[in-house]
Order: C-alpha cells, then structure tokens, then sequence
C-alpha cells in the first residue's frame, strides 16, 4: 500500500529528491555521449496489422458532438480526453462518455481554459490547473470541490496518491523575474503548494534539457527526458521515492542537441533555452510514451519537423535497439500514441475518414474496418485504437 508524503516527509521527499539527482549526476560522469546510440536514420516502414493480434478499435459513444481529442489520460477506470478547444474534458467508461465537465466561466468552480489536468484513482478527484489556479472535481459527478491558488505553472503532472501530485513546473524565483524555475515538483493536493523541488531543468551539468509525458505504471511513474548529451527514462517508485535508471542512450548524431541550444544551457538563460528547445526542427526531444513491462521497454521518438507524421518506435531488446515506423497499409494513417492505458498504446483518430484510404487496391483488413467504425461514428466523434506490439519485429 502507498504511503502519503505526509506520513514520513522528511525521508521519502529526500529520497525522491536525492535519487534524481543522483542519477543526472551519474549520467554527468564518463564520455558526454552514451556508448549506446540510437539511429533514427533510414527506419524501416513496415505494416502493424501482422505484428500483433491484439488490436481493439474503440468508438467513442457520446449522444452530442465531442471537440475532438487534442490530450488524453487513461486508467483503469475511466479514460479522459480532452477537447481540442481546452475546455471540455469528456470521462469515459468503457468505450461510453458517461459525464462532461465544461465550466467555462469566471465564477466560483469555473476556468477560462484547461492548461493541464490530471486524475487521482483512490480519492476520484479531477485536477485541473487553469492558469495560476488548481481546480478539484469529483468523478464521476464532475462536482467541484474546491480550488487554490498557486504560483506556478506546469507542463504535465500525476497524482501519485490522494495527498501529492508529480508537476513539470515553471515559476519565478523572486519578484525581480530574473530567472525562472524549470523542472519537477512534488505537490500538495490540499493546498497546491510546491512542498519538494525535485530537479531543475538545463542547469545541471548539462544533463537535462526537458521532461517530457509522464506515465503511472503498477511499479510507479516512468519519467522521459531529452538530455543534452543522453536521454535517460528513470522508474520513480511511488513507495520509496527511489529511482531507477530504465534506459541511457544518445540519439546519432543528425539528431542529437545543436550546439546552439547546447551554448544557451551552459550559459544558464531560460528563455534561450526555451527559444531554442522549440525549434523541432532540428534535433529529437527524447523519447515520449514509454510502456515497461516484464523488463521490456517499449516508447516513441519523433525525429522529423513534422512530428505526429513520422514517429518511430522502439523496442529496447538488452543491447540492441528495434526501430520502426509503422503504417496501416493503404491509408494516410501512421501509428504512434496519443497515451499510454496500462501495458497498452491508445492512438486516437478524429479526422474525416473519406481521407484515410488513399490506395484501396491495397488497404488491409485493419484499415477497412477502422473506415467502416469512423464512418459509422456519429458527429465524427473520435475513435480509439488500442495495441501492442509484438516483440519479435
């Protein structure tokens, strides 16, 4: 059983805070680069239908037209998504919306805009943070419960357990607003006051640049990141705040981080580094999406400028990396993930589904029946297409 922070918080937030660093500073010793180098050039395109048997499509059943899909989170409950607008989140049960929260607005439990959100199983509570503002509503009643304010804002973050939440942060230090604060936190859910700054973002040693998804696991969070030199994807154990390294490796060297970027992080200015960070044009953010299970690692890399079209899987087989793009053959589709369920990738598609088959002499079965369920959906609601893939590829 998971114990609250608040139980033993000197030890477990030392802990947690100590085992990062830790492994960012392990990571700062030895070669720049990692002996283990992932080539993301000439990936092999190949087909999904033959790789696994275990592909379920699932239509959205909503009674009214949902917003599109723009970000989702999913648990063993209940599935959450996002609309494209950022201000309605649908739950799902099953393949069935069954509430809605849209509370619009300027008064008491009402937000402008969903700038990020997140769900704690135990308590049911929906978080949502809307500007400088966490929000707390009950599920499946999508109620409100109360708000607080904070002083910060944050790019991703899981409720670890009814007291704490894991946040990508971003505030500033003091009043002057001569630097800002960049990186991970643990927070309160009472008060949604910062109680621990676990790392800081492109400061240390060079060795992180950013944070990206993170994913709760049945062994704790798994935490992506794009290092200057190496990516790294760390196991945080919810329990006893220990970390474990997964996963060490540099992208080849057409994809790795310019030195532009890399001269704005060792002279220490946020906001060039945040300039550069965006440019995706020129190097790959890491690795995004990571499923572990039975020791087998599994996650998405995007090295292209456009990058939900060219995503790349990879399968960490003990020293040997298995790349691939994959493709449902005789569509405009490519396969990534828009979540993570479990041991399960979630892709969701929204698009008009007279544009998917663009070569009907050689659609695959798969891709007769994804056109055949989204041409069936009601308002063109989305659709989920939940897999895995099969090791041997």
């Amino acid at each position: 059983m998971n114990k609250s922070l608040k139980t033993f918080p000197v030890t477990y937030l030392q802990m947690l805070f100590l085992s990062i660093i830790l492994a960012f500073m392990m990571s700062a010793c030895g070669d720049k680069y990692s002996e283990n180098v992932l080539d993301l050039d000439d990936i092999e395109e190949i087909d999904l239908s033959p790789l696994t048997s275990d592909i379920e499509i699932i239509p959205i059943k909503c009674s009214v037209p949902m917003d599109g899909a723009k970000r989702m989170i999913g648990y063993e409950d209940y599935t959450f998504i996002l609309g494209d607008a950022g201000e309605t989140v649908y739950c799902i049960q099953g393949d069935t919306v069954i509430a809605v929260l849209n509370a619009v607005g300027r008064g008491h439990g009402e937000y402008t805009y969903i700038d990020d959100f997140t769900y704690e199983e135990k308590s049911k509570i929906l978080y949502v943070r809307n500007d400088e503002k966490l929000l707390k509503y009950s599920v499946p009643s999508m109620s409100f419960l109360g708000s607080s304010d904070i002083t910060y804002t944050t790019i991703g973050m899981i409720a670890l357990n009814p007291d704490e939440i894991l946040a990508n942060c971003s505030f500033w230090e003091d009043d002057t607003y001569k630097e800002c604060f960049n990186g991970l936190c643990i927070v309160s859910t009472a008060t949604g006051e910062i109680i621990r700054r676990c790392f800081k973002f492109g400061y240390y040693d060079d060795s992180c640049l950013m944070f990206n998804e993170l994913v709760k696991t049945e062994d704790g969070v798994l935490m992506p990141f794009c290092g200057v030199y190496k990516n790294k994807i760390l196991l945080l154990d919810t329990t006893t705040g220990e970390t474990k390294e997964l996963d060490s490796f540099s992208f080849n060297e057409n994809w790795r981080v310019p030195k532009s970027l890399i001269k704005c992080i060792k002279k220490g200015d946020s906001y060039e580094i945040t300039q550069e960070a965006e440019k995706r044009t020129s190097f790959c953010d890491g690795c995004h999406y990571p499923i572990y299970v039975n020791s087998r690692l599994t996650y998405w890399c995007y090295p292209e400028e456009n990058w939900h079209d060219t995503p790349i899987l990879v399968i960490r087989d003990k020293d040997k990396f298995i790349n691939r793009h994959f493709v449902i053959s005789g569509t405009s589709l490519r396969i990534n993930a828009s979540f993570v369920k479990g041991d399960r990738f979630m892709k969701a598609f929204d698009c008009d589904p007279e544009t998917i088959i663009t070569d009907p002499d050689n659609a695959s079965d798969l891709a007769k029946e994804i056109y055949r369920v989204m041409k069936a959906q009601p308002f063109n609601n989305p659709i989920l297409l939940s897999y895995t893939v099969d090791k041997n590829i």
